[in-house]
Formats: C-alpha cells, structure tokens, sequence
C-alpha cells in the first residue's frame, strides 16, 4: 500500500509509503489518501488525523516519472479533481488535521502540508512550489497559500518557487511547532495530538466550524454562529459544569 493507516487512541495516521521515491504520489496514492481521509472523518472513534511520511521526506509531490500521457481528458479531470477535493474534505471537516514534515515538501507535498489545519516540523524540513519550475502554475497549492498568507508573500512563494527552509515558514506562522530534530519532533507530535484528542470532540469541531466561517464569510455571520453555539453549550449544561470544576 502507497498509504498505510494506523489507528491508536484516538489518531488515526496516514502515512505516505514510498520512500525510495520521496513519498511522491501518483494517481493510486492520491486515491488511497482520498479514502484515508474520507473514512477518518466517517470515523466516531477518530479525534485528530495526523498525516506523515516513511524516511527521511515528507513527500517531493507528484511522481512525474510516472505520468501517464495516455489518460483521456476525462481522466485527467478525474484525477485532479479527487486530488482538489483532498484539500476540500481537510478545510470542511470538523477533524483537526496535523502535517508532520520532514525533509522535502515540495509541490504537491507543500500544498498537503498547507492544507492541513496545524503543521509540525523539525530543522530538516524544506517546502518549495515546484511546479514553476517546471514552467506550469502550481494551480492547487495557489489557492491553499493565498488563503492562508498575506497577498504579497503568497504571490512570491507561487511565482518565485524558490526553497524556503522550516525557519522562514515559521516566522510566516505557517508552521506551528518547529523543533532542532526528529526526536524532538516525535515528542511534540505526541504532545501535540494527545492534548487534541483530550479536548471535547464536538467543541473542536465547533470551534473549525467558526473558523472556516470566519475566514470564507463577514464577522457578522460568524459571531450568530458563534452565539448560537453558546446557547446551546448553555442549554447543554457546558457552563454550569465548567462553573462547578472552577470551585473545586
């Protein structure tokens, strides 16, 4: 299997499977991580979906080498379309989603990184939209970036395609925990989805909703979400229980 799945306490981990390739996916893998992730959110049991990589590389992106000429247009559309919906079911889903990088993340491997709600990382890790380097738009990750960057900086990493190092995607606040090396990263990533699987399913889930509104929508509409949600935490007996534990 191109993506293996491992279901522990709560984390379901995908883990993309060719090493000697660089984790570099092909139409079969997308489709693997596609079902991956499809199922974790069909999955009661499932409280945070953590996606890696095997070896030393997070993932160099689409494996060119293996790229099929041959396929219809229908095909074409197919496959890209499965591969846009990825990044759909990750920013629509109420799981939390966590990239752990390593290595290269290049192209495709940058855009899964970016399309997942937190990123980890160690020193290792570098990102690069490779595709115009290839003289072609990186046509998915474009939009991933822009709306999680400022105009200008998005427009650069997309048009420039230079290597950015884990150092510079920090200070941009694209990465959430950047630690010196693999243990201290291995450690952080347990802590990191031990303390999301701890906290209460539906408030996550809650708590993306209000996020995803607020940034596709007005404030307005979020904040009647948001209160909303309120009442029915107070209907529920949320506040009256978090007022007893605050007396203890």
């Amino acid at each position: 299997m191109s993506i293996t799945v491992n279901k522990q306490d709560g984390v379901t981990n995908l883990r993309l499977n060719k090493p000697e390739k660089r984790n570099a996916f092909d139409s079969r893998m997308v489709a693997q991580l596609h079902d991956g992730i499809a199922r974790a959110l069909e999955d009661p049991a499932c409280r945070c979906l953590l996606i890696d990589g095997v070896g030393e590389h997070f993932c160099a992106g689409r494996d060119l080498q293996s790229f099929d000429n041959a396929l219809s247009h229908e095909e074409f559309a197919a496959a890209d379309d499965e591969w846009a919906n990825i990044f759909r079911m990750l920013d629509e889903g109420d799981l939390p989603s966590v990239a752990v990088v390593r290595g290269c993340a290049f192209a495709g491997g940058f855009t899964l990184a970016m399309g997942c709600d937190f990123v980890l990382a160690d020193k290792t890790a570098r990102f690069q939209v490779s595709e115009m380097r290839h003289n072609f738009p990186a046509a998915i990750n474009t939009p991933v970036l822009s709306k999680l960057l400022g105009p200008r900086l998005a427009l650069e990493l997309a048009v420039l395609g230079e290597t950015i190092s884990a150092e510079r995607l920090y200070d941009m606040s694209l990465i959430n925990r950047l630690t010196e090396n693999g243990q201290a990263l291995a450690e952080e990533v347990e802590l990191f989805t031990n303390t999301i699987v701890a906290r209460d399913k539906l408030a996550v889930g809650q708590t993306k909703q209000l996020h995803r509104a607020t940034r596709h929508g007005g404030l307005s509409d979020a904040l009647n979400m948001g209160a909303l949600i309120n009442t029915q935490a107070a209907l529920t007996g949320k506040f009256a229980n978090a007022g007893k534990s605050l007396k203890k």
